[in-house]
């Protein structure tokens, strides 16, 4: 927090996460919380529980919202209390203004079968959200386990699996991940699972990396001296003073994911429309470049901000574990100290 860019990184970074957390109560066809029959209904709370991982167990919409035919706007006593959201469109809401420029109705304009730019805008966030985070949870498991494995055996087993690591680095990371998903239904579960089955090779060099270095400390010795077997160190003593260099790298992968899916989704294997995400966004402004530029501006806008903060996050991360860079500012503030 001490660096600017690491400021700005994280303002990014958390405008991103409560976008995609707030998006029900930010854009939706159906009130936040009202009074219908009687009775106090809670919808949009209800859909913003949903966007957390399996939020959908936990709580559904009371009836009649969870049925299909019914139209909030419609159906709804106006004179009953509702506390609408800022913007009163769903993401899958169509209506007759096509290809809208924005308005004070619509703030960014519709696409091409009238939905609110804004409201899909909003509601896309959590789909990379959930993209970037959750491939980079896979590829995280996968990496530090092959990596720490390496790193700490050593031997014929470090030699095996950085054959390994050095095969899936050979292929790129994007038509890899594409020809993957020729072969499955195209879902987010499974863009998240194919980005971690693909992005998991930094994570694990530098895991091995970390572990070769700690493995002959003090504090591991003692530790297989005092009993502990291998899975304990390598859990308990380890991996916690190797954190450093991985967090670094999965932030940048959760910007490299953002990335992997939005050209997916713009290929046609990400997220199907009508689930708004950034990348089939994308697709139907280039579809419509010259008859409404205005589509083209906002996915392209989210989609920079949300690299921009990620790699800005990892570059402010690196700066911190580094024990040179701290070294550097700590004699920078005695500078400033001295001169003042």
């Amino acid at each position: 927090m001490r660096s600017p860019q690491g400021r700005v990184g994280c303002g990014c970074v958390a405008f991103l996460v409560l976008l995609a957390l707030l998006g029900p109560l930010l854009a939706n066809d159906e009130p936040i919380v009202c009074r219908h029959a009687g009775r106090w209904h809670f919808p949009g709370l209800v859909e913003a529980v949903h966007v957390l991982p399996g939020g959908s167990w936990l709580v559904e919409k009371s009836a009649p919202f969870r049925l299909p035919i019914f139209d909030a706007k419609r159906d709804l006593d106006p004179t009953a209390f509702a506390l609408w959201p800022p913007v009163r469109f769903g993401p899958e809401e169509v209506s007759l203004n096509i290809l809208q420029p924005p308005s004070r109705q619509h703030w960014l304009g519709t696409d091409d079968v009238g939905r609110a730019v804004v409201a899909r805008l909003a509601h896309a966030a959590a789909a990379s959200v959930r993209v970037g985070l959750g491939a980079m949870f896979v590829a995280g498991l996968i990496g530090v386990t092959i990596g720490g494995t390496a790193g700490y055996f050593g031997s014929w087993v470090d030699a095996l699996l950085s054959r390994l690591i050095e095969i899936v680095i050979c292929f790129p990371v994007f038509f890899l991940a594409l020809g993957l998903m020729v072969w499955l239904e195209a879902s987010i579960t499974n863009v998240v699972l194919v980005i971690g089955l693909t992005r998991w090779t930094s994570i694990a060099r530098y895991t091995r990396a970390e572990f070769i270095r700690l493995k002959h400390h003090d504090f591991v010795i003692a530790a297989r001296a005092s009993g502990a077997g291998p899975l304990r160190i390598m859990a308990r003593h380890l991996l916690p003073n190797a954190l450093a260099p991985i967090l670094v790298s999965l932030s940048f992968g959760v910007a490299g994911a953002i990335l992997i899916e939005t050209g997916l989704s713009w290929l046609g294997f990400g997220v199907q429309p009508p689930t708004p995400s950034w990348g089939n966004m994308l697709r139907a402004a280039w579809e419509h470049m010259e008859t409404a530029p205005h589509l083209l501006y906002p996915p392209c806008v989210a989609i920079f901000l949300a690299v921009l903060g990620f790699n800005l996050l990892g570059d402010a991360i690196r700066e911190a574990a580094d024990p040179t860079s701290r070294r550097q500012e700590a004699t920078r503030q005695r500078g400033r100290c001295t001169a003042g």
